[in-house]
């Protein structure tokens, strides 16, 4: 039998996705020959990892898996079944390299201030990646109105327990509050009771299929404004300022929860709709429309979180927060609503250890091959412009031997390099004393030579894998589908709708315990810090997976930074050698400006009694002083366009295509631009992208977890 050949353009979570699904089983072997085609020498994307000199763990930012992320954690799963790691391997399973974490201290401001709400998410007894994400929505409903209990019950606020005057309830409420025989009002509550009553009421809507009485909506909506009422209360009968602040935080918790409940309900639940329909309106201006308070849709970190947890600045710009609301509510629901164990997950190791080195090596396994240093340059259509009838590469570098190996193992786990291994490249040396970056855009080292894949004799299929920004135009310089833009105007305007969020990574190693440095809390992952590195994580449990035995670098703990960067550098024509150097200089100096002003806000111990950042407190095996201990430290600029983030911009759903709607016969779609049903850049959406990619050539998965979501 002629097995169909399948070319994978780009080494990401999409397309390794697609690859695994492609090779799932052996009737799926027996007819589908795979290579997969990646510039430079490791995989992984905008997740790829990289070793130093000193064996530490090198990332493109923090990485989290939520544990909603159903199709991910179930593609891991198998993956570790299937993998046959080094037999020294410490991390040989999925629930060995992955730990649940629930503390997700929020930041909110008072007087100026930076303060951290210790908020803890409650676990349950699901695994991830075990079962559907379908809940109704009024099921959905109730768990966000628990959320909302749980957060204000579990308060460190006493003062939230006082009981307050309450508003007489109108006549339809209160026959609607007899008839449910749960309570009836006095003229003094408490927010906590106004919130569980809330909660019952959702219950008796998530029984119901239809909503075609508003009395228990009123209900529902009427509890959560006196909860409010009751926190207003309690704010102003506090002296304490931080208590004030903190209360401060929970109405307005409850507020908006008020307002996403009647706008979820009004605009969604009662007329059955896909809040895809609300995608052209910006998420802030949703709540407005609702009747949400102005002040706090503009300066409350509870609207403020969400924005920063998915990087949803348009271009990376901190003063244009953009997302479209049916893209919010989705990602919303999905995050509150339907994760399974835990909120978040946390890896053990860098991300290309424990998540693409076992997916590579059991592709490889498989018989998929992959092709490294081929960067693709152009797609070309036949005379008809049906069909990707030529692909053409840069071959970037020549090999010593017939294949690249990529990855070595350290203490027992298969890790990838920082930089290539130069002794597998015909020129190695001469390459790695220039600086040659093989996956930078603005890399100027020449192609050693051209490669051409023709249609029917080294593919059939292909896999668009590449990021977006690899392929968007974002200046006047030719992009690889430059062709397809003039066949297909659905395509023409995918590229040119969607926007790029580029983002900046500090990671710090400190010879302070975390409780030295004067975090006073539980291990932290935090949200809603300073800009730009306003999302912080201790990751110190990694530190035993890095190289302990140099004497001149024993640091305590590492933490790891990331946020949005509000830079143009992205656009800059690839001839412009000089942009990597750009972005090195201005994130080392917006690293230096954040440590040197807010690192106090989660480490108050590390400030001198003149009021500045103790640099000591960072590690250097190189022993300098001041700020030059930074450059012991690892910074990065994701200014590269294919290391951007696709933005989920106002309107921005319906430029994205399906995997199979490019209009060209033979080119399926794979990545973060793709209209998945979840729709944001994450982990999550990039595989369920790979899987339906797979699909639509083979037939498999038949079915993908979510893609169909609120639909």
């Amino acid at each position: 039998m002629v097995k169909k050949k399948i070319a994978i353009l780009g080494g990401g979570m999409a397309a390794m996705t697609a690859a695994y699904e492609l090779t799932k089983t052996q009737s799926l072997r027996d007819t589908h020959e795979v290579t997969l085609y990646q510039m430079g020498w490791r995989l992984g994307g905008k997740g790829a990892t990289g070793r130093d000199e000193k064996d530490r763990i090198l990332e493109h930012g923090l990485h989290v898996w939520f544990g909603c992320y159903d199709n991910a954690f179930s593609l891991l799963k198998s993956v570790y079944d299937g993998w046959k790691p080094p037999i020294d391997c410490p991390l040989r399973t999925w629930n060995e390299a992955f730990k649940p974490h629930s503390f997700t201290p929020i930041g909110y401001e008072d007087d100026g201030e930076l303060h951290y709400w210790p908020f803890e998410w409650p676990r349950n007894n699901a695994e991830p990646g075990s079962g559907s994400v379908n809940l109704s929505l009024t099921e959905m409903l109730s768990q966000v109105l628990n959320f909302i209990r749980l957060a204000v019950h579990d308060a460190p606020l006493p003062e939230t327990a006082l009981s307050t005057a309450i508003a007489d309830p109108p006549d339809k409420i209160l026959e609607t509050i007899k008839r449910a025989g749960h309570w009836l009002p006095s003229r003094l509550a408490s927010s906590d009771e106004m919130l569980n009553e809330a909660c019952f009421m959702g219950d008796i809507l998530s029984k119901q299929t239809v909503l075609d009485e508003f009395e228990e909506v009123d209900t529902v909506l009427w509890f959560l404004e006196q909860a409010q009422n009751t926190m207003t209360t309690v704010i102003s009968r506090q002296g304490e300022i931080e208590v004030k602040a903190r209360a401060g935080f929970l109405r307005d918790l409850v507020e908006i929860g008020k307002v996403f409940t009647k706008g979820l309900l009004f605009d969604v639940i009662i007329p059955r709709r896909d809040p895809d329909v609300l995608d052209g309106i910006e998420y802030r201006d949703w709540l407005l429309s609702h009747g949400a308070d102005r002040a706090v849709v503009a300066n409350s970190t509870v609207v403020r979180v969400i924005y920063d947890t998915f990087f949803w600045y348009e271009e990376g710009d901190p003063n244009r927060q953009n997302v479209g609301t049916g893209t919010a509510i989705k990602v919303l629901l999905r995050a509150v609503t339907t994760y399974k164990q835990a909120v978040l997950f946390e890896m053990q190791a860098g991300m290309g250890e424990v998540v693409f080195s076992p997916m590579y090596e059991l592709l490889k396994d498989r018989g998929v091959k992959f092709k490294f240093f081929h960067k693709t340059h152009r797609l070309e259509l036949s005379s008809n412009r049906k069909t990707v009838a030529k692909i053409h590469m840069h071959r970037q570098a020549d090999l010593v031997n017939a294949d690249y190996e990529p990855t070595r193992i350290f203490k027992g786990i298969v890790c990838w390099p920082h930089e290539p291994f130069w002794e597998q490249l015909v020129n190695g040396a001469q390459m790695r004393d220039a600086g040659v970056n093989f996956e930078s855009h603005w890399n100027q080292w020449p192609a050693s030579g051209a490669v051409s894949l023709e249609l029917g004799v080294d593919y059939d299929d292909v896999v668009l894998g590449i990021s977006m920004g690899g392929f968007m135009p974002l200046n006047a310089e030719p992009t690889m589908c430059d062709e397809l833009y003039l066949a297909s105007s659905r395509f023409r305007e995918m590229a040119t709708t969607l926007k790029l969020v580029p983002s900046i990574a500090l990671q710090v190693w400190s010879d302070k315990t975390l409780r030295e440095l004067g975090w006073r809390d539980k291990k932290p992952a935090c949200v809603a810090g300073a800009l730009p590195l306003d999302i912080w994580a201790d990751m110190t449990h990694t530190l035993k997976y890095e190289n302990t035995s140099i004497p001149e670098w024993q640091p305590k703990t590492v933490h790891y930074f990331c946020g949005v960067l509000d830079t143009q550098l992205f656009r800059q024509p690839a001839t412009d050698g000089s942009v990597p150097h750009q972005a090195a200089a201005l994130v080392a100096d917006a690293a230096q400006k954040w440590l040197s002003h807010h690192a106090s806000t989660i480490w108050p111990d590390t400030i001198k009694p003149d009021g500045t950042f103790d640099w000591m407190v960072l590690s250097d095996d190189l022993r300098r002083t001041g700020p030059m201990r930074l450059n012991a430290q690892f910074v990065r600029a994701n200014i590269d366009p294919t290391e951007c983030c696709v933005g989920s911009t106002a309107g921005s759903v319906n430029a994205k295509l399906r995997t199979d709607d490019t209009g060209f016969d033979n080119l399926y779609l794979a990545g973060c631009s793709v209209r998945t049903g979840l729709n944001t850049t994450c982990i999550e959406a990039a595989v369920m992208s790979g899987m339906q990619a797979s699909r639509a050539i083979c037939g498999e998965p038949k079915h993908v977890m979510g893609e169909n979501f609120l639909t």
